[in-house]
């Protein structure tokens, strides 16, 4: 596996003990990760953005009300879990689309780490953004059939390449979804995957 550009071995120590620290942990779990990263304080009109690595750069950007409209108009067309999972993944585009150019990570390279650079976004930063989005959409009861769920930590170095992202818990069947747009570009639908599709590597670039 090849290292990027900014990447350092200290940051790769950094990754590897957020995996070991990191779960699904129920809505408590979420609401720890928010904690830790900073971000819990977010609103429908003014959010925390992280970038620059394991949310390393922070900072509060208003949020468009054009854009909260379009996120929750996304919900008029939910009527099962299954199609609320797209309208979040559609929600997750938007979200970027608007926070993007403010944090001035509109152009980040889909799967990359450079942790140096504030323009890109490693996977704990986009975990983090849509932990954000999420924690909006169940405070205002916009989820019908999912709540959020604490991060989910694939790899630790020994079984693969540490990755994280953050989860769903479907309410009446307990099944734990994966939202992960890490490997896509900024302003793309974020992937909503099995649990188990995402521990065996699914979403991951070819390298």
């Amino acid at each position: 596996m090849r290292l990027w550009p900014g990447l350092t071995w200290g940051a790769l120590v950094a990754l590897g003990l957020l995996g070991c620290a990191s779960s699904t942990g129920g809505p408590a779990g979420f609401q720890a990760f928010l904690n830790r990263q900073g971000i819990a304080a977010s609103t429908s009109t003014q959010v925390w953005y992280c970038a620059g690595g394991g949310c390393r750069l922070r900072q509060s950007y208003p949020m468009p009300a054009a854009t909260w409209q379009a996120i929750t108009a996304l919900w008029e067309n939910v009527f099962d879990p299954a199609t609320e999972r797209t309208a979040l993944g559609e929600a997750v585009a938007f979200y970027e689309q608007a926070l993007g150019p403010q944090a001035g990570t509109a152009q980040d390279l889909p799967g990359t780490f450079n942790l140096g650079q504030g323009t890109q976004l490693d996977c704990v930063d986009e975990a983090s953004n849509t932990a954000v989005l999420l924690h909006l959409l169940a405070k205002h009861k916009i989820l019908r059939f999912h709540q959020p769920t604490g991060p989910l930590v694939r790899g630790h170095f020994v079984t693969g390449w540490p990755h994280t992202a953050v989860t769903l818990t479907e309410t009446v069947t307990g099944h734990v979804w994966v939202v992960d747009s890490w490997a896509q570009a900024p302003g793309t639908p974020a992937w909503v995957q099995p649990e188990a599709a995402w521990r065996a590597g699914a979403g991951l670039l070819p390298r």
